[in-house]
């Protein structure tokens, strides 16, 4: 049986901090730019699609923020947190607005 993940940042969070950031992820390398995790970019996407469900859903209208540019963000079990530790709330949507 198979279910159907979004694909959105599992390249590009780290599975250790948590962080989500584009530039943690440099081709076929994972290097996380806040606790310096290294692993196989693939490798990488992949256990975060195998833990996907302990995370939060973040939507159509949270990605389109692209907080995934500059700083980052935390995208943890327990909720979705700012480079400055303060939570962002999750709009409660899944299609475009």
């Amino acid at each position: 049986m198979f279910t159907q993940v979004d694909s959105t940042y599992n390249y590009q969070q780290c599975p250790e901090c948590y962080l989500v950031r584009k530039s943690n992820r440099n081709g076929k390398e994972f290097k996380c730019k806040g606790c310096g995790y290294e692993a196989d970019a693939d490798q990488n996407g992949a256990y975060n699609v195998e833990h996907r469900s302990e995370f939060p859903d973040l939507g159509y209208g949270f990605r389109n923020k692209r907080l995934n540019l500059g700083k980052g963000f935390y995208w943890k079990p327990s909720g979705v947190f700012t480079f400055k530790g303060e939570e962002l709330k999750v709009p409660h949507t899944n299609t475009k607005e």
